[in-house]
């Protein structure tokens, strides 16, 4: 019987690795970059019925999978950026979750959602942390594929902002730590950096590369920041 569930759930861990290429769109051209990238996830004791809230069990699902190849499961993700519920819908079986909303993402006024980023530093800065201070956080490609000079400008700009707006900002990448690390250091000491954020592209429906949020004190989102606004961060934080 252990023999039987360890295969079965190497199974889904293959079935749900997947090479999936994401639509994102840089602002500097206007233009759709498709970028692959492969993620593995176990379903164990994750995959629920979204309709009842009953779990699902592997050899349930192996069954539905005998049935119909092509099930969407929805991916629930934790304040990590980690996966922590696969919802099965049966009114929709064969819906595509790939897709991301931007209708979805963080809006202005509401609060932003729970996170606990790790940076490359090993530090975590979290939501709960992170309460009673500005944040600044922003979404960006792999290094090798962003708009150097806006995010030049936009370190620039933090690097002006006094201490004691007590401001925290985070840079969340998709690419690796070593990479972002190797490219991007140099141009701030105060940039945190957080790699490898596939999963947080995910949970927030991020798109437009970059996107760069500002976050009240009381955690609530004030404005989506361009190139153009960079200027008016020391503005909008008040001390």
């Amino acid at each position: 019987m252990i023999k039987k569930r360890l295969f079965i759930s190497c199974l889904f861990i293959a079935l749900i690795s997947c090479s999936k290429e994401s639509s994102l769109v840089q602002d500097q051209n206007v233009t759709v970059t498709k970028v692959s990238t492969t993620v593995r996830h176990s379903l164990d004791d994750k995959l629920f019925n979204a309709k009842t809230g009953e779990p699902i069990s592997m050899e349930e699902f192996s069954k539905m999978i005998k049935e119909n190849p092509t099930i969407g499961l929805d991916k629930i993700y934790d304040k990590y950026g980690n996966p922590e519920k696969f919802l099965y819908n049966p009114d929709e079986p064969s819906k595509n979750y790939s897709r991301r909303d931007p209708s979805l993402q963080p809006q202005i006024g509401q609060k932003f959602p729970d996170f606990t980023f790790t940076t490359i530093a090993n530090k975590e800065i979290s939501s709960e942390e992170m309460l009673g201070k500005w944040v600044i956080v922003r979404f960006d490609f792999f290094a090798d594929k962003m708009d150097i000079d806006n995010y030049v400008s936009f370190s620039e700009e933090i690097n002006k902002v006094s201490k004691s707006a007590n401001l925290t900002t985070v840079l969340c990448s998709l690419d690796t730590k070593e990479n972002i690390d190797r490219e991007l250091s140099m141009f701030s000491d105060v940039i945190h950096l957080v790699g490898d954020g596939q999963g947080f592209f995910a949970k927030y429906h991020i798109t437009r590369m970059p996107t760069t949020i500002l976050i009240d004190p009381s955690q609530n989102v004030v404005s989506y920041l361009d190139k153009d606004s960079y200027s008016e961060i020391q503005s909008l934080i008040h001390p």
